[in-house]
């Protein structure tokens, strides 16, 4: 997974990875008209802009957090957001409070003032 600053759109399929539920998870979001999309044929359309307005409010009410938490696949640190990486610029589930980076790699990295490939 591999989603860079340069990434406009994601399909349901890469939010899915990207926030560790089901892409069925995702699609009822964006048929219930919580989380903003474009079909295209049988595929949707994301912008990643939308993406993070929709986990903001999803953070801001407590209950529908806990609920979208009980379908994610993986334990998400409770200050969780979807952010840029700081080093290589991949976007990527964070406590971006704790550490601004997706990887123990990419923080050592910065530490050494090692550049991105």
């Amino acid at each position: 997974m591999n989603y860079g600053v340069d990434v406009d759109y994601l399909n349901e399929e890469e939010v899915a990875e990207l926030l560790a539920v089901s892409s069925e998870v995702i699609v009822k979001y964006l048929y219930d008209g919580e989380l903003e999309g474009v079909e295209l044929g049988e595929e949707w359309r994301i912008e990643v802009g939308d993406l993070k307005e929709f986990i903001s409010k999803l953070k801001e009410d407590k209950e529908e957090e806990l609920k979208f938490k009980d379908q994610q696949a993986i334990e998400v640190d409770p200050n969780w957001t979807l952010d840029e990486c700081g080093h290589c610029g991949e976007l990527r589930m964070m406590n971006i409070e704790l550490s601004p980076f997706c990887s123990v790699e990419c923080r050592d990295a910065v530490d050494f003032g090692v550049q991105s490939l």
